[in-house]
């Protein structure tokens, strides 16, 4: 690789450090948002008892799905990993986990958002544009 350059082993070294520290990929962050909620008896304990089960249906994953409160009845789903499929099966789980555990009590749950894919720099969601709706969104 460094055959044809004066170079030496050290600086070889270091060259090849760099190299691969830029070419390693990044975790994506990925979210999901659902409203769960319960009017039966069980109310409350059932909405715990569900999240609790989500999240540890998606724990045996390789995506661990973290659960927090935005505001009742609203829930954030998120996990992140190097593999956008691990991740977005994960969160599928943990939701598919949680419906099963509320419809129990005849509670319910709304996904408001699907899961998506943070951007790496804020928690604003990533655009995945065509060539075609980027041309469309330029004409107007």
């Amino acid at each position: 690789m460094f055959a044809g350059l004066d170079m030496s082993p050290e600086e070889q070294k270091v060259v090849l450090k760099q190299i691969e520290r830029r070419l390693t990929p990044s975790a994506v962050k990925m979210r999901a948002d659902v409203e769960v909620s319960c009017l039966a008896y069980e109310g409350v304990d059932a909405v715990r008892e569900a999240l609790i089960a989500g999240k540890e249906a998606a724990a045996d994953s390789e995506a661990p799905v973290a659960i927090s409160l935005v505001a009742p009845p609203l829930y954030a789903l998120s996990n992140v990993h190097m593999n956008r499929e691990v991740g977005f099966a994960a969160l599928e789980l943990c939701i598919e986990a949680i419906r099963a555990s509320v419809t129990k009590y005849k509670g319910r749950v709304t996904v408001k958002e699907a899961p998506y894919a943070l951007a790496a720099d804020d928690d604003k969601k990533t655009e995945v544009t065509s060539d075609s709706e980027s041309e469309s969104d330029a004409e107007d």
